[in-house]
């Protein structure tokens, strides 16, 4: 069991794709799991182009990087854990630069 699939994101990093194998999951509460974790991590690309242009790459590479720092992670309380530490630390950068969001 995984937390993310293989991510493959489009030239405007807000585009995510998702390639399935319908063997790989082993339940559907697996894959919603997966599906729930490549929103948020669509959701902070969405939040990072709000940034001026010279920050986004920065963050671009790492919200990619403490994603893939999960990929094997199984426990679902740690799960849960990450996806609020990830959802507070975006709006932490947002608050951090003043950024509004619209």
């Amino acid at each position: 069991m995984r937390l993310l699939t293989r991510l493959l994101v489009s030239r405007t990093r807000t585009n995510l794709y998702c390639y399935e194998d319908s063997d790989y999951y082993s339940s559907d509460e697996e894959k919603t799991r997966n599906i729930g974790s490549l929103l948020l991590y669509k959701e902070c690309l969405k939040k990072i182009d709000l940034l001026d242009k010279e920050k986004q790459n920065y963050y671009y590479n790492y919200a990619r990087d403490s994603f893939e720092a999960y990929l094997d992670e199984e426990n679902e309380t740690r799960i849960e854990e990450l996806h609020e530490h990830g959802k507070m630390s975006i709006n932490y950068i947002l608050s951090k630069y003043c950024v509004d969001e619209e």
